[in-house]
């Protein structure tokens, strides 16, 4: 089982892709600029850090199970559990997982959602049946393995180097009196 946010995930891409057209409208085009680089980098790190964000909160966020093992991806942590480990319960109207050793995890992209709660009830169902499956199996042969939780730092961690670059710069800019 594999599910991802259909709608969030096209979102995001369009919010990725309208990030350089902004850029070069604001470059080309825009009367508020002064000509001064310092405005084209200020935009730039701002359409970085949305790239950033668009990517973490619509892109990357998934669910899936391989074999007796459940991956949850949210934007910032990442769990690997195994099946026999895990139980799904309903937190506050929102479904969330425990998991033995980690504790509850609210999995993004089984959030509630009107444009796509049909495909949500359905990887909630069959998420569900898998895991009783994997109870199951688990009391003929327990697997041994334990969940890990993990900070999620990749290669889309680049985009936030302008933003932070431009923060500190601002910072001693403002702190030598300019």
């Amino acid at each position: 089982m594999r599910y991802r946010n259909r709608l969030t995930f096209s979102a995001a891409i369009l919010g990725i892709v309208a990030q350089p057209c902004v850029f070069l409208y604001f470059a080309l085009f825009g009367q508020t600029f002064s000509g001064d680089t310092l405005d084209l980098i200020a935009v730039a790190s701002i359409g970085s850090l949305a790239i950033w964000l668009f990517a973490r909160v619509g892109i990357q966020p998934t669910i899936r199970s391989e074999g007796r093992t459940l991956f949850i991806r949210n934007p910032l942590l990442s769990y690997e559990a195994p099946m026999e480990s895990v139980a799904l319960v309903a937190r506050d109207g929102a479904a969330a997982i425990r998991i033995e050793g980690v504790g509850v995890v609210h999995p993004w992209v089984l959030s509630r959602s009107v444009f796509d709660g049909k495909r949500v009830r359905a990887a909630k169902d069959v998420l569900r049946d898998q895991i009783r499956a994997a109870a199951g199996a688990s009391v003929l042969e327990p697997s041994g393995r334990t969940a890990r939780k993990r900070l999620r730092v990749g290669a889309l961690e680049v985009f936030l180097l302008l933003p932070v670059a431009f923060l500190i710069w601002n910072v001693f800019d403002i702190a030598m009196g300019n």
